[in-house]
């Protein structure tokens, strides 16, 4: 029995195509045929009906399901096979967001890498979407997205509900009001930066998540944003905003390993009317993991959970900065 005849045969029956399902597995269509000829003469059974259109036999949709089954116990073998080894080695393709990573990975890797020293990391960047179809590709083993909608064979592992944020300096934010008990208000309320007119605004490029969240958002108030820099470098965003430029509409993940550097800068969460966004982790249900694996997942989870103390330490710092005035 070829392992790897039974892997192709499986995507021919995804695809139902065979022209498709080789350019998927980067082979010939002639290569891809011989891998179902061999499987047909082994089982002497014709697996396809190629008239009309392409279509299972009954023989097909019965070796369909034991394939699944068979490859589903070898890749759990492999899996057990790793955890054995006492100085485990192995490697996860993590697909995630470049500023993400950036913000997260130096604390995840510092507690995952005390008891998985020689497990390799290989991070692959990109939006959720293009992430979801690497995952179903089998190029990434799991990936940190934003919304996602999982298809039946994926796992989504809750992170993180995230609120797009506000952050500029005190000095430029104070300049924004005639007196402080205005601040106050905005502050304590619901921190509508629409009623401030004329306030110039860094903000992510039209493509973006954020930023379409943020042009509905002013759209439904009937208000013309002042559009002063665009760009999909979050954190460059909020280095204008550090130098007094306007106030950048961020993700939050852009200020959590941040927290040293926020004196002088005020952040709070845009007005309750912005949706929320979803930060979870994913994977395929039907690729058992070794437990390095399923380790690093764990290590993730706990990461995010100090990502949420971090935005309610932020919140309460709005809240003990608006009391200065009253």
């Amino acid at each position: 029995m070829n392992l790897r005849s039974l892997e192709y045969f499986l995507v021919v029956t995804e695809e139902m195509n065979f022209t498709r399902a080789a350019e998927r597995l980067f082979i010939t269509q002639q290569a891809l045929s011989s891998h179902i000829q061999r499987l047909e003469a082994e089982y002497d059974a014709e697996l396809f009906h190629r008239k009309p259109v392409l279509a299972l036999t009954q023989k097909g949709e019965e070796l369909r399901y034991w394939a699944q089954q068979i490859l589903s116990a070898e890749k759990a073998l492999r899996a057990n096979l790793h955890d054995i080894s006492i100085n485990c080695r192995g490697r996860i393709r993590i697909g995630i967001a470049r500023l993400r990573a950036n913000a997260m990975m130096p604390e995840i890797m510092e507690r995952y890498r005390k008891n998985y020293p020689n497990v390799t990391i290989e991070l692959v960047d990109g939006s959720t979407d293009v992430l979801q179809g690497l995952l179903l590709e089998n190029k990434v083993d799991m990936y940190v997205g934003v919304n996602v909608e999982t298809g039946m064979n994926e796992v989504q592992v809750p992170l993180v509900e995230e609120e797009i944020w506000g952050c500029t300096s005190q000095s430029f934010f104070r300049a924004q009001f005639s007196e402080e008990s205005e601040m106050q208000h905005f502050l304590n309320n619901e921190r509508d930066i629409r009623t401030l007119h004329g306030l110039p605004l860094l903000v992510t490029q039209p493509s973006n998540r954020i930023r379409r969240q943020l042009d509905k958002y002013y759209l439904d108030g009937s208000v013309r944003p002042y559009i002063y820099f665009e760009s999909n470098s979050q954190l460059l965003l909020y280095e204008l905003a550090r130098r007094n430029m306007g106030l950048a509409v961020i993700s939050p993940i852009a200020l959590f390993d941040r927290q040293q550097e926020l004196d002088g800068m005020i952040s709070f969460p845009i007005c309750h009317s912005l949706q929320k966004n979803a930060m979870s982790l994913v994977y395929r249900r039907d690729d058992p993991m070794p437990q390095f694996a399923r380790d690093f997942i764990a290590v993730t989870e706990e990461v995010a959970r100090l990502y949420v103390k971090s935005l309610k330490l932020l919140t309460a710092n709005v809240t003990q900065y608006s009391r200065q005035f009253e």
